[in-house]
């Protein structure tokens, strides 16, 4: 059995051909360790020969040689030994323009890394407590309460619909008795019904709670927009079909665009609203606390 899901709101290949430039790849990361250190100045490795030189930075012999992958061939290492030379050369030259482009805030890279890393912390941090901390039950008066003090942010940006749908072969037997039982209001029609759908129904959605937006049935039911509109607006029953199927269709309540949104319709948006508003003043009261506390406790100074 099908749900019509569709209609409810959403609110190793290395093309590599060389074994020595794929250790060149491999070796990447240690130019770039090699660029950052400040082992390539020239005065403090005499006794290092210099394989390669850009502006006043300068490659050592023993760094390549730490870079060199143990096994590898002669071939291998002499290729490997090239690259690395190459890319280390491209790189200094990247950075010299770099260099030459950039503002110093810009090139004041170990502040912005640590206040990147202070960030994640803070960030890590904050989630923990929450999730440690946080009282996720929104019950029902919050939520009704919210709706009925922001009821005007919530209007609909489309026309949504409550509707009985099934959909049914053309072959499926007893098609008369189905439409009786589709047309009926009577609880035990809708309890045959039900039975009839879960053995000949390709689909089939009986619930009247739900709300759709009609402009995803347009794309699962053949029927124009004024049709689906017209049934919809007007609280109709109609039948539409393709070459395979018979499309039932009963409509039961209607809301049209730029009108304020059922609550069960945004239900779910209200609860997240709530719920971040006590992750904020979670944190935030958290954060108050602790500043209150450092005061009292003299932990910190201002100069």
């Amino acid at each position: 059995m099908q749900r019509l899901c569709c209609f409810q709101k959403s609110y190793k290949y290395c093309p590599i051909g060389h074994k020595a430039t794929y250790y060149c790849l491999l070796l990447l990361p240690i130019v770039f360790w090699a660029t950052s250190c400040n082992w390539f100045n020239k005065n403090d490795r005499e006794e290092d020969p210099i394989v390669a030189q850009v502006g006043e930075k300068y490659l050592y012999l023993s760094d390549v040689n730490e870079a060199l992958i143990k096994g590898a061939s002669a071939e291998d290492s002499i290729e490997v030994t090239k690259n690395f030379i190459d890319a280390w050369i491209k790189r200094q030259l990247i950075l010299e323009i770099a260099e030459t482009y950039l503002t110093p805030e810009q090139l004041d890279i170990e502040r912005r890394v640590q206040d990147y890393k202070e960030s994640l912390i803070i960030y890590s941090y904050e989630n923990e407590l929450i999730k440690q901390k946080l009282d996720t039950t929104v019950n029902d008066n919050e939520v009704n309460a919210y709706f009925e003090q922001y009821e005007d942010n919530f209007l609909l940006t489309e026309d949504i619909a409550q509707f009985y749908y099934v959909k049914l072969p053309k072959e499926a037997p007893k098609l008369n008795e189905a439409r009786q039982m589709f047309q009926s209001n009577k609880a035990e029609d809708r309890e045959q019904l039900m039975g009839y759908c879960v053995t000949y129904a390709a689909d089939f959605y009986l619930k009247d709670s739900i709300w759709y937006e009609l402009s995803g049935i347009y794309k699962q039911i053949p029927i124009d927009q004024l049709q689906l509109r017209t049934l919809s607006k007007n609280k109709l029953t109609g039948e539409v079909e393709d070459s395979t199927y018979i499309y039932l269709l009963k409509f039961n309540e209607f809301k049209e665009q730029g009108k304020p949104a059922p609550l069960n319709y945004i239900r779910h948006d209200i609860v997240k609203i709530l719920l971040n508003k006590r992750k904020m003043e979670l944190v935030s009261n958290t954060y108050e606390n602790l500043y209150k506390d450092a005061v009292e406790n003299g932990n910190f100074k201002k100069y």
